[in-house]
């Protein structure tokens, strides 16, 4: 009686399974897990899991970090040669949609679960980490440990240090200084040397780097289209020329960290409205604002002893100019053709302005006719 329901259980078990193998249903499938990966893909898990009523494992594993397969067993049919247990690894074509692989006779068929497979569950975690390096050098060598690459309107600068001197157009980029609309520093200037940046008439955008001491001459002659630009609280120096003609420029701060201002160095700005300089400069040298037309009022600060030769000549717009009582020269046209100044205010009394030492032209082609001092007022031609 116990053979004869051991048959009965065989023979239902056989054909339970040969319907299940034409439906493709994955519940009568031996598992099988087989990953090869060549590539490793971090943070990439996959796991499987065997249909219920197998004996196969469950195993989770990490792509990328070795190729594993696990295979459960099922009995052979009824009937046939095939020991329990018996395996074949055989991938053969495809029939009624599951993958069968083959060999002889008594050959235990074996399914791959694809992606797809309801028994399968795969996550995807993909790690995405964005880094900039920042370039250790330009494509191009400019001397003095510095180098530079210009790209899409962007000039920048690599390196520490002074930066070397050249003359006018004799930068490195000046063949391209019309395309430049942006400079980008890296590294730790401290001085932009003479003349890098002359004539770079698109130039909108600066941003210069805190460290920075010194300006050379002619640093920015000629940015036409210069329109701000902000000085860093390390700067000392401005050199000759260091902004001319920049008419774009509508004002100026001068922080005051700054001691010298050359000669020309705002001379030609025709847009400049604005101007606040640093209380620590000494004097206002030649030709400083000269042609500054759109400046219509200047405050120069308690520190200035002394205003250069020209320094306000051609300011056709300025009506008022402050000055503080430590003045002790000025030179010869100081205000030449400044048409709408027709006085000064002077914060001493009159013994003071009388004690300064002015040149016999001081007064030349200007319209200046009173003195403005805290006792009094006197006439500017006798002073």
């Amino acid at each position: 009686a116990v053979c004869a329901a051991a048959a009965v259980i065989v023979v239902l078990s056989r054909n339970r399974k040969s319907d299940e193998l034409r439906t493709g249903d994955p519940e009568s499938m031996i598992a099988e897990v087989s990953m090869d990966e060549t590539a490793s893909v971090p943070d990439e898990t996959s796991t499987a899991t065997a249909p219920a009523g197998t004996d196969a494992e469950t195993t989770t594993e990490t792509y990328g970090t070795e190729s594993t397969e696990t295979t459960a067993e099922t009995a052979p049919p009824a009937g046939s040669n095939t020991p329990a247990g018996t395996q074949t690894s055989t991938k053969g074509p495809i029939k009624g949609g599951i993958p069968v692989d083959t060999i002889g006779t008594n050959a235990t068929t074996r399914a791959t679960t694809s992606a797809t497979a309801a028994t399968t569950a795969k996550t995807t975690t993909t790690a995405k980490v964005t880094t900039t390096t920042t370039p250790a050098a330009g494509e191009n060598d400019m001397g003095n440990g510095f180098s530079w690459t210009l790209k899409n309107g962007t000039l920048t600068i690599y390196g520490d240090g002074e930066m070397p001197l050249f003359p006018i157009n004799g930068s490195p980029w000046h063949n391209s200084s019309s395309t430049i609309s942006n400079v980008v520093f890296f590294g730790k200037p401290t001085s932009l040397g003479d003349g890098p940046f002359y004539n770079c008439s698109r130039l909108t955008s600066i941003t210069l780097p805190d460290g920075l001491i010194s300006f050379g001459e002619d640093t920015f002659a000629l940015c036409t289209s210069l329109k701000t630009i902000s000085l860093p609280n390390s700067l000392t120096s401005i050199g000759r020329g260091a902004f001319s003609y920049c008419t774009g420029l509508k004002s100026i701060t001068i922080p005051n960290t700054v001691n010298y201002i050359g000669s020309w160095a705002f001379s030609g700005c025709t847009g400049l409205t604005s101007v606040k300089i640093s209380n620590r400069v000494t004097s206002i040298r030649k030709n400083v604002f000269e042609d500054c037309i759109s400046l219509t009022s200047v405050t120069l600060p308690n520190s200035v002893t002394s205003i250069g030769p020209d320094a306000f000549h051609g300011c056709k717009n300025l009506t008022t100019v402050n000055i503080q009582n430590r003045l002790t020269s000025i030179d010869g046209w100081a205000f030449a053709y400044c048409e709408k100044l027709t006085d000064i205010h002077y914060n001493g009394t009159k013994a003071q302005w009388r004690a300064i030492v002015k040149d016999e032209d001081w007064l030349y082609e200007s319209s200046i006719s009173t003195i403005h001092c805290s006792d009094g007022d006197i006439p500017a031609n006798e002073s």
